[in-house]
């Protein structure tokens, strides 16, 4: 580490606060795209930490960092999650290879001290300027867009400072900028606390499966339990706060082993094995700041919010389009003067021009292959990622910086934009309108069509309308049980691809492609 004097005044274009995943990363993205990158770490590598368990989705990031043979050099293969309840004797397993996205089939489970040392050790490599035992005590921000004055402290008592044009906050928990603009907020309805410590001699599960991280529920809350290469294993207590109340005064080790016990399947688990660290501690862990950035600013990671990543807002939506389609039809029906009410509207037929059947055919034809391709399109343009953003975590895509409510309306728009152009046609080939095609079932239909194809394809909605289409004519011409028929058709379908028809073909392709590498 370069010696500087006292108060003396360095320059750089971004400063980076933090060197653990979140600064580690941000940094050599950013010194590879030749900006001037200083990072602070108020630490020294290599050091304990939590957090040991990585998911797929980190793998592309880590190949685009250059330290994916690092990783897997100190991982230990993870191809999926274990749950076990305390009211059965069995676990639940849930295998990444039968997620949607079958393209990243496996993670790592890494000692975070071995990990953290890759990432910083990565970035400077990459040119970032890293300064570990450096403490940032204050950030002073320029008017006129001028950037920030950093002030910070070396372990032997040294001050330093530089002049940034910008500041990006990844101090994880000390959330550095949130504190010192007070906009840091604990969540209430989430208010737990943590204990936690390595074991060696736990007993694993064995084959492919040794790797995994377990999930044990016991009735004050959960435990993880994370294989690690080096033969320890993390294992922590998530506990509500009222439990923590009731160590009186027992040594925190003791309290930990006591709360073990009080569940029987951990607990057989790590009956040979012993604790190699001290355990620890950390309450109410859950908050969220009420801003990510502002003017030469940006708050990264858990210096923004720790959010829990599981969300259902997809099944939310749906109902409510449910619920929207069925007031939609009902107002349709009794509005007799400006929709027909039961009768509909007739006598809607196209120009001369198109009333010959194969001009109408082509017509519709070319202008479903323009709606398909525009809405490639957008799937692929920055709108499109952004969508994908807020549909996997809302809130993770609220925190870099995505307007998730601008991103839903603009999404329902587009959607009703093309939903518009195809009604508009199946009115004009048929020269009326009915309020039945308005109809719940109508709507469920559009979910079986989608379902029978995949999720998340452009591809998949195309696939499952063809088919149920086609399964709709041809077992309504060859029983009066057509209904029950088509039913039990769609049911095996679903069973027999559960990844959706265009899902299962785009899988094949994958596996025969890896077989032929």
């Amino acid at each position: 580490m370069t010696g500087f004097a006292p108060q003396e005044m360095n320059e750089c274009d971004v400063l980076v606060i933090g060197g653990g995943p979140a600064g580690s990363t941000v940094a050599p993205m950013l010194a590879r795209k030749g900006y001037r990158v200083v990072l602070l770490e108020k630490a020294h590598h290599p050091r304990f930490h939590i957090g040991e368990s990585l998911l797929p989705a980190n793998m592309p990031l880590l190949e685009k960092l250059g330290v994916a043979d690092e990783v897997r050099a100190i991982g230990m293969e993870k191809w999926g999650a274990e749950f076990v309840s305390p009211w059965h004797g069995h676990g639940q397993e849930f295998r990444f290879s039968e997620a949607w996205d079958k393209s990243m089939p496996y993670a790592y489970q890494v000692k975070r001290a071995d990990f953290d040392l890759i990432l910083i050790r990565n970035a400077a490599r990459e040119g970032a300027e890293v300064i570990e035992g450096c403490k940032v005590g204050g950030v002073d921000f320029l008017p006129d867009d001028q950037g920030a004055i950093v002030s910070a402290t070396h372990d032997d008592g040294r001050e330093q400072r530089w002049k940034t044009r910008f500041v990006v906050d990844a101090s994880g928990r000390d959330t550095f900028l949130a504190n010192r603009f007070r906009i840091k907020h604990r969540n209430p309805r989430h208010n737990s606390s943590a204990m936690y410590a390595h074991f060696v001699g736990a007993r694993r599960n064995e084959g492919q499966a040794e790797g995994n991280i377990t999930i044990f529920w016991f009735d004050h809350g959960w435990f993880w339990f994370i294989p690690l290469s080096d033969g320890a294993t993390s294992v922590g207590a998530t506990v509500w706060p009222y439990y923590m109340k009731t160590k009186g005064s027992r040594p925190l080790d003791q309290f930990f082993l006591d709360t073990i016990a009080m569940c029987p399947p951990l607990a057989e688990r790590l009956k040979d094995a012993q604790a190699v660290t001290a355990a620890e501690a950390t309450g109410n862990f859950s908050y969220v700041s009420e801003r990510n950035h502002g003017a030469n600013y940006l708050l990264l990671g858990d210096a923004f919010a720790f959010i829990d990543p599981v969300f259902s807002s997809g099944v939310y939506l749906a109902m409510l389009t449910l619920a929207f389609a069925q007031i939609v039809w009902s107002i349709t029906f009794q509005w007799d003067d400006f929709t027909g009410g039961s009768n509909g509207i007739t006598g809607v037929w196209p120009a001369e021009w198109l009333s010959d059947k194969t001009h109408y055919y082509w017509l519709t034809l070319a202008l479903v292959a323009l709606a398909v391709l525009a809405l490639r399109r957008i799937l692929f343009s920055p709108f499109g990622y952004a969508m994908r953003a807020g549909r996997d975590s809302l809130l993770r895509a609220d925190a870099i910086g995505i307007d998730v409510k601008r991103m839903q309306w603009v999404a329902f728009v587009v959607a009703g934009l093309f939903a518009g152009l195809a009604g508009a046609l199946y009115a004009f080939s048929k020269g009326s309108i009915s309020p039945d095609v308005l109809g719940v079932g109508r709507s469920v239909d559009g979910l079986v069509m989608v379902l029978l194809g995949g999720l998340q394809t452009l591809s998949g909605p195309l696939v499952g309308a063809v088919t149920f289409t086609w399964l709709q004519d041809t077992v309504a011409r060859s029983t009066d049980y057509w209904r029950a028929l088509l039913g039990g058709i769609i049911l095996l379908l679903v069973l027999a691809f559960p990844q959706g028809i265009a899902g299962f073909v785009r899988q094949l392709f994958a596996q025969r492609k890896e077989a032929v590498q």
